[in-house]
C-alpha cells in the first residue's frame, strides 16, 4: 500500500509515495463532480454556479450581494434542473472504478455539494442510482463542504470511523472537508480545483486518473 507522501515532508532525494500499512479504510466517498463534467452545451456563466456550489460558496456576497446571487441561483437551477442529466458525461473509468471497489467489497459513498434534485436525476442517467452505499447532497444538511457535517453524516451511515475512510475530490470545499473530517484526502489533478495547487496543498494523494484509485489500495 502507498500514500502520497506531502511536500513539506519531502526532500529531494525522497520518492513521492511511500509504503503505508493502513491504506485507505474500506469506504471511499465521492463528490459528484469527480464523477463527471458539464459539457461545452453549458456557457461560462452557468459553469461558474455550478463550481461555486461544487466549491462549497453558499452565496458570492463579496461582489454581488446575497439577493443578486441567491436569485441568480434560483434562475439558473430552474434552467439547469430539466438538463442536468443532458450536459453532463462520466469521466472516463468513473464507472469502472465504483464497480471494482465494490467487488472489492468497499463501500462507496456520494458526498457532494450539489443539491439532492439533481443527483436523483443524474444519476439514473448514468446507470449508478444503485451504485452508492450512502449519499448525503448539498441540501440535506445545514453546512455544505467543506464543513465536516457531510462526511461525518456519511461515515455515519456507512458505521466507519474517519481513519477507515478516505475522500476523493478536487477543490478547496473537498480538501477542507477531508481534513476536518479527519479522513484520508485524494485530490485529482482535473475538475474544478480552480487555482488551487492540488500537488502543494498538502493532501494526503494526488491522482490524474480515476483508474489510480485502483492502484496501491488496500
Amino acid at each position: 500500500v502507498r500514500l502520497w507522501l506531502p511536500p513539506a515532508q519531502r526532500n529531494d532525494d525522497s520518492p513521492k509515495m511511500l509504503h503505508w500499512a493502513k491504506g485507505y479504510g474500506d469506504a471511499r466517498l465521492f463528490p459528484m463532480d469527480q464523477l463527471q463534467e458539464e459539457s461545452l452545451l453549458l456557457c461560462e456563466g452557468e459553469l461558474d454556479a455550478l463550481a461555486a456550489i461544487s466549491a462549497g460558496i453558499p452565496a458570492i456576497t463579496a461582489t454581488c450581494g446575497a439577493s443578486t446571487w441567491n436569485d441568480q441561483l434560483s434562475a439558473f437551477f430552474k434552467e439547469y434542473e430539466p438538463i442536468c442529466a443532458e450536459t453532463s458525461v462520466l469521466y472516463p473509468g468513473a464507472k469502472e472504478v465504483i464497480q471494482t471497489l465494490k467487488d472489492q467489497r468497499k463501500q462507496v459513498g456520494l458526498v457532494t455539494n450539489k443539491p439532492r434534485r439533481f443527483v436523483e436525476l443524474m444519476l439514473p442517467a448514468f446507470d449508478l442510482h444503485t451504485a452508492f452505499d450512502t449519499i448525503v447532497a448539498g441540501d440535506d444538511l445545514p453546512t455544505k463542504k467543506p464543513e465536516p457535517d457531510m462526511v461525518h453524516h456519511a461515515l455515519s451511515d456507512l458505521d466507519r470511523a474517519p481513519n477507515e475512510a478516505c475522500l476523493i475530490g478536487d477543490s478547496r470545499a473537498d480538501l477542507g472537508a477531508a481534513k476536518a473530517a479527519g479522513v484520508c484526502s485524494i485530490l485529482v489533478s482535473f475538475g474544478y480545483a480552480g487555482d488551487l495547487n492540488v500537488h502543494e496543498c498538502g493532501a494526503d494523494r494526488v491522482i490524474s486518473d480515476l483508474m489510480e484509485l485502483l492502484v496501491n489500495d488496500a
